[in-house]
Order: C-alpha cells, then sequence, then structure tokens
C-alpha cells in the first residue's frame, strides 16, 4: 500500500518491524542525512517522488533502498550491509566527489548519473556492483576498486574517465576501447559501451 509520509532522519536508528515495506509515494518527503535505517523490510521510494540523501554525516543501511522515483545523493558514506536496487524506473543522482562513499551493494536497473566535480572511488570492500541499465558518467571520473558486473550502457561523454581496478565482468563483446597499463579505463570522446 502506498503511503505519504513525511521523514527527516538526521541521526539514531529508524527500525521498521511491521513485515511490511515502508512506500514513498508521490507527496512524501524522504530526506536522509545520517543515522541508520534497518528493519526486516525495504523503504521504497515510488515512481513521481524525488527523495534526497544530503550531509556529510554517516548513512548505515541495513536493509534495501528500492528507488523506483529519484533519489539525488549529494553527501556522505552510505555503508553497513544493505543495498540499493535501482530499478528500470529508478534515477539514482549522485552530484559529489568522493572515495569510499559507497559501501553496499548497489544493483542499477535504471539510471545513474554522475555529475561531482573529480574522482569518484567506491570501496574495495563493497559487495559487487551490478549494471544492467545506464550509467551516465557526466562529470569527473570513476574508479571501479569493487567487482562491477556490467550487463547494461556505460555513457561517457568527452573527457570522461572509467577506471576498473578489480574484477570486471562486462558483457560480451564490450571492451575497454582505450587502457592504462595500471588502471584499464573505458574513457571518450563520446564513448558508450553495450551489450554487443
Amino acid at each position: 500500500m502506498n503511503s505519504t509520509h513525511t521523514v527527516l532522519t538526521t541521526g539514531g536508528t529508524w527500525n521498521n518491524t511491521s513485515g511490511s515495506p515502508l512506500e514513498f509515494a508521490p507527496g512524501s518527503a524522504f530526506t536522509w542525512q545520517s543515522g541508520s535505517i534497518t528493519g526486516t523490510t525495504a523503504v521504497v521510494i515510488q515512481s513521481g517522488l524525488t527523495a534526497a540523501i544530503n550531509t556529510t554525516g554517516t548513512k548505515t543501511l541495513h536493509n534495501s533502498l528500492v528507488n523506483n522515483g529519484t533519489i539525488n545523493w549529494s553527501g556522505g558514506i552510505i555503508n553497513a550491509g544493505g543495498n540499493i536496487q535501482n530499478t528500470a524506473e529508478g534515477v539514482l543522482n549522485i552530484s559529489f566527489a568522493g572515495d569510499n562513499q559507497l559501501q553496499i551493494a548497489l544493483n542499477n536497473a535504471g539510471t545513474v548519473n554522475y555529475t561531482g566535480n573529480g574522482q569518484w572511488l567506491t570501496w574495495s570492500g563493497a559487495p559487487a556492483m551490478t549494471n544492467s541499465g545506464t550509467l551516465n558518467i557526466n562529470a569527473g571520473y570513476w574508479i571501479f576498486a569493487n567487482t562491477l558486473n556490467n550487463t547494461g550502457i556505460f555513457n561517457l561523454p568527452a573527457g570522461r574517465t572509467a577506471y576498473f581496478t578489480a574484477t570486471t565482468n562486462l558483457s560480451a563483446g564490450n571492451h575497454p576501447p582505450r587502457c592504462r597499463a595500471d588502471r584499464p579505463a573505458i574513457r571518450g570522446p563520446d564513448s558508450s559501451v553495450s551489450p554487443g
């Protein structure tokens, strides 16, 4: 059942023990600045809602955050044993640069847009990232230090670069067009990697 909620999480622990996913429908407000989200079921951002993950505070996720809408992530580490499920209609906008900010599994079937000014480095200890959707590196560059399983699309405008320093599984026919000896890279101009 969709519900309209207003939630601002600025610390402490939010524990959903209802047994049902907590769904945020259009008209809700979901802002996560710091603190822990836990429980036995998922937190779901529904289509039509824009949620915010902001400030430099640490966010601890112990369950699934399912995104069918839009999440604007502008600051702060996300860690613990949970995961982000960005569905086919979901959009995850990452607008800040940083190292080891994403310390949980990210399964992208929708669209991830990176617009940070500089390096985005995934944590080498994080679970594998799966991309079956679209990853747009629109600014800076992205270093995959954890395993990447890709059957989706990379869009790299001119001057953008993706580096791979861990196990990288690209779908058949996909390969980096240019490499550095120490860090294989997919790079522009206007490069796109998709199933082939």
